[in-house]
């Protein structure tokens, strides 16, 4: 067997309502998967491939988390297969996808990918390159038999968020607290009345004038340069610096 071949010619649909929308589909790999294919980039010149393990998800998204080198024969140019593989086995080997390498030319579909191995039971390739560039695709198999292409992109798992369900110290965040002013109490006039945090005082440009005695303004607030976001330490005297 020197390619993966379907045997018999698959003809391409270019457009489908049957795939909706899709445009696109992903492929998501675990950390390890980038490793070993850095590693073989790294040390083996020549093209190779691999098969890939996991599992289909909706929305046309594959992730691949374990692999499988078969038997082969390569050049810098070609990669023989030295192993035959049939739907029931790649089937129970849990074998959604496959990785070749174009070593170090750029990565793409040859006509030799294209026309065999893309349209063969193993529906999500990967083509890549000596300096880690992908280009992947799925096939879909349409109801009336032919097969339509869509663009991967492949991405790295993320590990999952587990929820928490308590967070240490959350009783430090407390909301700002409000003193209400009356009118008499501007310096703006009557009808005024508006509420105002002690913050206000500095740093709203309307407030520039204001009396900086804050205490007559209610016991919330207190006399002295207020700083946001600043912690306060204690000098070496004991006191507050």
């Amino acid at each position: 067997m020197t390619v993966w071949s379907n045997a018999n010619k698959i003809e391409e649909a270019h457009e489908c309502s049957y795939c909706g929308d899709a445009t696109r589909a992903t492929f998501i790999l675990t950390d390890e998967l980038f490793g070993v294919f850095k590693h073989l980039c790294k040390n083996v010149k020549t093209e190779w491939q691999a098969l890939l393990i996991g599992e289909e998800r909706d929305g046309n998204v594959v992730f691949m988390n374990d692999y499988y080198i078969p038997k082969q024969t390569v050049t810098s140019a070609t990669v023989i297969n030295d192993e035959c593989f049939t739907v029931k086995r790649l089937k129970k080997m849990r074998i959604v996808g496959g990785i070749h390498s174009h070593g170090g030319m750029r990565p793409f579909f040859s006509t030799t990918d294209h026309d065999c191995t893309n349209t063969s039971p193993i529906k999500n390739n990967i083509v890549i390159n000596n300096d880690n560039v992908f280009v992947a695709t799925k096939a879909i198999i349409l109801p009336c038999g032919m097969v339509k292409f869509l663009d991967a992109d492949v991405t790295r798992e993320m590990p999952a968020i587990e929820p928490v369900n308590k967070v240490r110290n959350v009783k430090h965040i407390e909301q700002s607290k409000y003193t209400y002013l009356t009118p008499s109490t501007t310096k703006f006039g009557g009808g005024m009345g508006a509420w105002a945090r002690e913050s206000d005082f500095d740093d709203h440009p309307h407030y520039s004038g204001w009396d900086k005695d804050y205490s007559r303004y209610g016991e919330n607030f207190i006399k002295g340069t207020r700083k946001k976001h600043a912690f306060d330490f204690e000098n070496e005297k004991g006191g507050k610096a």
